[in-house]
């Protein structure tokens, strides 16, 4: 495949070239140098437009309630997934909470770090995530960890958009955004109405 993009063997004075004497069994896709290097070598013809398309790190962010009211608790959970072959290193996750928002104290729990190979391994450190980004640490080839927390609402609007942003970096030079909107519940969130 590489000499059929026109790529080379690396040489000590050309060290931007990544075609491997060899193919191993678990080099099944680039690592996001090999890509970057594949875009800026000469003979490329550019075929290959954009930023390089083998993503290492996934994440989401999901809640367990869809009606958001006054004062209400929510519980959020953050998956973070590495779909590659290779191991992700210095993984940090920052997450926001809402506008109008306090997370509850104590909350904040993770699954272990699983992978290719294993069961499990530590779990992340949690700091005092969310308020503060938790990591770093590394996820292996198929890994996966989830951390949850709850956040408690204060008086909100009825209509009144609720935003977080979930962040997540490594040394990959990946940054994965997630962003969160979420809409108060126009029908259970006015406040007593004293006649």
């Amino acid at each position: 495949f590489g000499h059929n993009q026109g790529l080379y063997h690396p040489y000590p004075d050309q060290p931007t070239r990544i075609m491997n004497a060899i193919l191993l069994p678990t080099a099944r896709q680039m690592t996001a140098a090999e890509c970057q290097a594949w875009h800026s070598t000469a003979p490329n013809p550019g075929s290959v437009i954009g930023a390089c398309p083998f993503q290492q790190l996934t994440a989401q962010k999901d809640h367990s309630d869809t009606v958001f009211t006054s004062t209400a608790t929510i519980t959020y959970a953050v998956t973070v997934q590495n779909p590659g072959y290779f191991t992700v290193t210095n993984v940090v996750v920052s997450d926001t909470i809402p506008a109008k928002s306090s997370h509850v104290p104590n909350s904040t729990s993770s699954t272990d770090i699983t992978g290719a190979g294993i069961t499990a391994q530590a779990t992340p450190p949690l700091n005092d995530f969310p308020n503060t980004p938790t990591g770093p640490f590394s996820l292996p080839p198929q890994g996966e960890v989830t951390i949850t927390y709850q956040v408690e609402l204060g008086q909100v609007d009825p209509g009144e958009v609720l935003c977080s942003k979930l962040v997540v970096t490594s040394d990959s030079g990946e940054t994965v955004e997630v962003v969160d909107y979420d809409i108060v519940d126009p029908l259970k969130s006015y406040g007593p109405v004293i006649m």
